[in-house]
């Protein structure tokens, strides 16, 4: 890789198309941080309790901010935006392979971590349903699986790794298939769709009212854009592989690989998000005591003792009246405590 040719890329001008990728590449990312900050604030700050599905979040926001900046470089500096004839005739596409290279092995974690975050946030409301930690538990060990097998099969799908950015390695290396990277998006999508159905099945079953199933079900729901992003990619993907266009530069279709686990992030912490606006936007979203984001103190009394365990304490931030319940969570999306039946 020539420093010469990596200070001309990133020095180049950067054509209309190129500049809408590079806004993308870094439009979504801090889309998700701020979200997932005003997650941790809500939960700390607000509820004053932090749960395992709350810690599930950590490693996505980590890898987001490790996998931008190296997106990015790819972006710049394979001329993604540009006309093929504008293509520098010395252009070397090593650097920006090595770039994406080190940003693919963060791009599956993001997606395992939020799904599972999700699934124990379920749990955590319809472990009561029957058949539901069975249900969760299996999504939850399917997607550790894939998350896995997926990690070693992009650390290691070109050997030597580094004909991963090296053409000139590439005549003699052992690389996967490219139909390994359509499978596995397409296993994404699997269980992206189980994800989505088990809410449905969860909050259906309840005894709640129909305007907290409605408000529940569309933060879930959500989730659909996700999926519907992954689907494009895989669009995106088979035709990249199978039906290449006259000219590679100029498609920004890539930039789909950035958008979908930052928006997963981002969504998967929109639940959480409703104490916090009730809180600093009480007339639009009503307020904290009315619509029992923390509860009225009966309830708490009732299910102190028996999910005295659901949350892990945070000190001297929480307080035991404060700790997380099926109630709660489901109050915390839903607009009235009345709604709310007590057989969660």
């Amino acid at each position: 890789m020539s420093n010469s040719h990596i200070s001309n890329a990133l020095g180049s001008p950067t054509p209309p198309r190129q500049a809408a990728a590079l806004f993308i590449t870094l439009f979504f990312p801090i889309l998700a941080l701020l979200t997932f900050f005003a997650r941790m604030w809500s939960r700390l700050r607000i509820t004053q309790c932090w749960a395992l599905d709350d810690w599930l979040m950590v490693p996505p926001a980590i890898c987001s901010i490790i996998m931008t900046p190296f997106f990015y470089l790819y972006m710049k500096l394979g001329y993604f935006g540009w006309r093929q004839e504008d293509v520098p005739v010395d252009y070397d596409p090593s650097p920006g392979l090595f770039y994406f290279y080190i940003a693919q092995i963060f791009y599956n974690p993001i997606l395992a971590f939020v799904k599972c975050s999700v699934l124990v946030f379920i749990l955590h409301i319809g472990r009561r349903r029957k058949g539901v930690p069975l249900m969760v538990y299996s999504v939850i060990a399917l997607t550790a699986l894939q998350a896995i097998s997926v990690f070693f099969g992009v650390l290691l799908q070109c050997l030597p790794i580094s004909a991963n950015w090296d053409s000139a390695l590439r005549p003699t290396a052992k690389c996967i298939d490219p139909s390994f990277h359509v499978t596995i998006s397409s296993f994404t999508v699997l269980t992206d769709l189980m994800v989505l159905a088990l809410p449905f099945y969860v909050f259906l079953g309840l005894q709640v009212g129909r305007g907290t199933k409605i408000a529940v079900l569309c933060c879930f729901a959500s989730g659909a854009v996700v999926t519907a992003v992954s689907i494009a990619r895989i669009d995106s993907l088979v035709r990249l592989f199978y039906f290449p266009s006259g000219d590679p530069f100029y498609d920004i279709k890539i930039t789909y690989s950035i958008v979908e686990p930052n928006l997963a992030i981002a969504t998967a912490c929109a639940p959480a998000l409703r104490p916090l606006l009730k809180h600093y936007l009480p007339r639009v979203f009503g307020s904290l005591k009315s619509s029992g984001a923390y509860g009225n103190s009966s309830m708490h009394t009732r299910n102190k003792s028996s999910h005295a365990n659901s949350a892990f304490p945070l000190e001297p931030y929480a307080r035991k009246e404060f700790k997380r319940d099926g109630h709660q969570e489901l109050a915390s999306i839903a607009s009235s405590q009345e709604d709310i039946n007590s057989k969660v």
